[in-house]
């Protein structure tokens, strides 16, 4: 018997999602405004630091354009080195669930759904590329993995079996699911960035909350198919995929102030980082006490965080 929750959201995937409903558009009007803000500033970690302050303001709106560029590679880096692959390995069977009727056919619409996030990220950088002259070269030199599969990949390093590596994927995608929608709203509740950008992220975010309904709906229905050891090690990965998806990026910051110009990004950067005033993660509480009810409704406590 179906799952009325996957049910529902299997049903309706061609009218609400954002790639069946023709809601995005590519070209939108206006597209851009040369007086708003890229980016938020109040979300740049080095706002208060004064080399930063002593800029000039167009070196502050070149950092926020590079900012937005970034941000949107983390988006993307997200959806396809962590989420993407491991609703994949649920398709596939890379895990020992085994997906049937509507449960299968959800997570293969949320497959779709992933991919067109990521296309309509790159036409959001497109347009600001385009609107602010920012050289393609130097958008190129902000290729570093996402902080966010880089605490996967470095998790997985120390992994020896494939079942360890796809749950620990899946862990990360399960976090991710739960999460990037408070991620997309500390950006498009900011009334003082691109109208065209603010649109983007709400679309994105209405999918990934159908998207987080779904996943958490598919694990609790099916995580009774893991072994004893299967479960442990999930769980156990819970905490890690949850520091590594708050964590601020302080190697992409300093990349973004070097390609911006600035001559002092490095020590901009380690100021920062030094500064216990400033927060090294994400203040994303919604998202993981949504973990933690996940967890509780598994049977588990969500063991702590590390720092």
């Amino acid at each position: 018997m179906g799952n009325s929750i996957v049910d529902r959201i299997c049903r309706n995937w061609s009218t609400m999602s954002t790639v069946r409903n023709g809601e995005f558009v590519e070209v939108p009007e206006p597209s851009f405004d040369p007086e708003m803000h890229d980016f938020p500033r109040q979300l740049l970690p080095f706002r208060n630091h004064p080399e930063y302050a002593s800029l000039d303001e167009s070196v502050h709106r070149r950092i926020e354009s590079f900012a937005w560029v970034s941000w949107n590679k983390r988006v993307v880096d997200t959806e396809e080195r962590v989420v993407s692959p491991a609703l994949a390995a649920l398709m596939s069977g890379g895990t020992d669930i085994r997906l049937k009727g509507s449960a299968r056919m959800a997570i293969r619409q949320a497959l779709v759904d992933e991919y067109f996030h990521s296309h309509m990220h790159d036409v959001a950088v497109g347009i600001t590329a385009r609107g602010r002259d920012l050289p393609v070269e130097l958008t190129d030199r902000l290729n570093r993995p996402a902080c966010v599969y880089r605490s996967y990949a470095k998790t997985a390093e120390r992994l020896e079996s494939s079942w360890e590596k796809d749950l620990a994927r899946l862990a990360w995608c399960v976090v991710g699911e739960l999460s990037i929608y408070e991620f997309l709203g500390r950006v498009s509740e900011d009334e003082t960035i691109q109208p065209s950008s603010r649109t983007l992220l709400k679309l994105h975010e209405r999918d990934e909350a159908a998207h987080a309904s779904l996943v958490a709906q598919v694990m609790r229905d099916h995580f009774s198919q893991f072994s004893t050891k299967q479960r442990d090690a999930f769980i156990n990965y819970l905490p890690l995929a949850m520091d590594g998806f708050s964590q601020e990026d302080w190697l992409v910051w300093q990349d973004i102030l070097e390609v911006a110009g600035v001559a002092s990004a490095k020590q901009i950067v380690s100021d920062v980082q030094n500064d216990r005033c400033v927060p090294g993660h994400l203040p994303l509480l919604r998202s993981f006490k949504r973990v933690e009810d996940f967890c509780n409704d598994l049977g588990f406590e969500l063991p702590s965080m590390t720092n």
